[in-house]
């Protein structure tokens, strides 16, 4: 289902041809193109990253494996200092500033999200473990986007023929976000207050991590053309609300196909691998305590309807990527409305409860 405008400025309707940047539910997508590429061999979850990149081990990295980078616990969610978009053009220069970027930690192994460069270096990994030299982008449009119908992630869809497809963000008004502030800061209290307090110290993890990642990138400027020529696998994916569902009723499917006619996303072996549980750690940006699956997918405990729990992630803005094996259901949800600083928010949680109280009436 789609509606509403793409761009309100232009009267372009919102329809199924329309590109939706997602923000984080992009990382389902690259958990799962890091998934098939452990399946065929290129990489291990329980392999040290400088097996495949040696130059990562400058600074305390040297014992991070690749399950801690998917799982948040690379040591790699923020860098020192924000580099320029200049910077990320230019592959030698962009792979240099990125392997010698010390661990967060001094190298103690600590869950902090990596909301922007886990993709940076997933495809420093990939690169060098391929012999075709693929990206998270250029393998998915081979081995997704070619082969499965009505699935398209773009990464970076910088090309003219994507002009008039991508949407804007829009934030709304200045006193709506207010507004919006002010009920989080009520229900929530000092909590709150602290957690914007983190976001606006320049000194902080949580402003590194957030705010301060490439200099003078806003939160929508990523759909500006400019941006769309940067590969972020954790925030770049452009797509729809089908392609997402498809790609979720598969994981839902433990990776087997929905579509007679399409190969399975994942074998059962890989699949039973990466959804394996990890131990719980305590997320120190998030500050809570976060379930989590061996091939990075998060476990949504804390958005579990009706005793119905969903694997997958949010994006800002309010994107989903979710699935739950024991029902087989599978959600995805898109808008270009940031009307909430909450991912998961009243728009798309009213639609899965009414999903999951209908699919319960049927068991």
């Amino acid at each position: 289902m789609h509606g509403g405008w793409q761009d309100i400025e232009k009267k372009i309707p919102y329809t199924s041809n329309t590109l939706q940047i997602v923000y984080s539910s992009t990382k389902m997508l690259t958990a799962i193109v890091v998934a098939q590429l452990v399946e065929k061999g290129y990489l291990s979850y329980d392999e040290k990253i400088t097996r495949y990149w040696p130059e990562f081990g400058q600074g305390n990295k040297m014992n991070v494996t690749l399950g801690d980078l998917m799982q948040h616990a690379g040591g790699v969610g923020f860098l020192d200092s924000p580099i320029s978009l200049a910077a990320t053009q230019d592959p030698v220069r962009f792979s240099e500033i990125l392997a010698s970027q010390p661990h967060n930690f001094d190298g103690n192994r600590t869950r902090s999200y990596h909301a922007a460069t886990r993709g940076w270096y997933l495809n420093e990994i990939i690169r060098r473990v391929t012999p075709e030299n693929y990206t998270v982008n250029t393998w998915a449009e081979k081995y997704i986007n070619q082969v499965y119908k009505d699935i398209e992630w773009q990464l970076k869809p910088y090309a003219e023929c994507y002009d008039d497809r991508v949407a804007p963000i829009y934030r709304g008004p200045r006193l709506h976000r207010f507004y919006r502030k002010l009920l989080r800061v009520l229900k929530h209290g000092r909590q709150e207050l602290s957690v914007m307090a983190a976001l606006n110290d320049p000194d902080s993890p949580a402003h590194k991590t957030m705010r301060s990642v490439i200099t003078g990138m806003g939160r929508t400027d990523v759909t500006s053309l400019a941006y769309r020529r940067l590969e972020s696998p954790s925030f770049s994916g452009f797509t729809n609300a089908k392609s997402i569902a498809k790609l979720a009723a598969m994981m839902a499917n433990q990776g087997k196909a929905i579509d007679p006619d399409e190969p399975d996303l994942l074998n059962t072996t890989t699949y039973a691998h990466v959804t394996e549980p990890v131990p719980l750690d305590y997320d120190i940006l998030i500050r809570k305590s976060t379930p989590a699956l061996k091939g990075g997918f998060g476990v949504m405990d804390d958005l579990t309807m009706d005793n119905v729990t969903f694997v997958g992630w949010t994006g800002m803005g309010g994107s989903i990527f979710f699935w739950n094996p024991e029902y087989k259901i599978a959600f995805g949800y898109c808008t270009n409305s940031m009307a909430s600083f909450n991912p998961a928010d009243e728009r798309s949680m009213s639609i899965l409860r009414a999903i999951v109280k209908q699919v319960l009436k049927s068991h």
